[in-house]
């Protein structure tokens, strides 16, 4: 069951915050950089880029010679994106205001790096791998980060939030994901990449997030639902955990890497 929202506002509420209420691991980027590591003048591009929140990690390290164009259908966030690679002395990029959908109609470029962070459920699966399949460059690799259907469910809020899980009804399985890249001609499977993070925060924290919609997935819920869902969440937090200021869990995400299908390649050159 697929749950609607008003997607464009929630992201035009949350830009200028946005930063702050998300975390941003370091291990996708480390992994990103070290299959990286041999290419230099790289054009990279970022679909459902938001703030750029990732981005200005990896070219912080990456050469001076590679450019990035980040792809967005929320203009309020593609805005955080700019600010954020001017603050970060990153002047080669290109902000796009275009969906997937949109996007073949106004490009006609190919990447050597396409990636994607924490945006997947936003977008039709099929359509998305087509897209990568286009643009993507034959000797380029995509990298897209999220979390499964699976990894939700044991995350603090799919374990404790009321409906959380129930909601959050957009994120794929590692079947769906393995089938629909088969079913995508010209890509195939290069590696899946499990990342674990150990978290602690304070309960009030948690709390904030949610009361700031972190997720996407709590402007689904109804305000005097999400009322009841957090004082719920709170009393299950207190239960379940001794000190309310020291909760500890697993975050989990996946890492798909995708590169040009070597039999579409083989067949091209034959």
């Amino acid at each position: 069951m697929t749950f609607n929202f008003d997607k464009e506002n929630h992201f035009s509420a949350i830009a200028n915050s946005y930063q702050n209420l998300r975390t941003t691991d370091e291990e996708p980027i480390a992994y990103i950089l070290e299959n990286l590591k041999s290419h230099k003048n790289l054009d990279i591009i970022d679909l459902g880029c938001g703030t750029g929140r990732y981005d200005v990690l990896l070219l912080d390290e990456l050469d001076d010679d590679c450019r990035i164009t980040g792809v967005d259908a929320n203009q309020e966030m593609l805005d955080e994106f700019s600010v954020n690679m001017k603050l970060h002395r990153h002047s080669d990029f290109h902000a796009v205001s275009s969906t997937i959908e949109e996007f073949p109609k106004i490009n006609s470029k190919r990447y050597d790096v396409v990636l994607s962070f924490n945006a997947l459920h936003h977008f039709n699966l099929g359509k998305l791998l087509t897209l990568i399949s286009q643009i993507l460059s034959p000797n380029g690799v995509a990298f897209l980060f999220t979390r499964t259907r699976n990894q939700n469910q044991r995350s603090i809020l799919g374990k404790y939030f009321p409906k959380f899980d129930y909601y959050e009804s957009r994120l794929v399985s590692l079947t769906e994901m393995e089938n629909t890249i088969l079913d995508t001609s010209g890509i195939e499977l290069s590696e899946i990449k499990v990342f674990k993070y150990l978290r602690k925060a304070k309960l009030e924290e948690l709390v904030l997030q949610v009361n700031n919609h972190h997720y996407s997935t709590f402007s689904i819920y109804e305000k005097e639902e999400l009322e009841e869902s957090i004082y719920d969440f709170e009393q299950l937090l207190r239960y379940e955990f001794d000190n309310s200021s020291q909760i500890s869990w697993i975050d989990r995400n996946v890492m798909f890497k995708i590169v040009k299908s070597r039999r579409r390649f083989e067949l091209d050159n034959s």
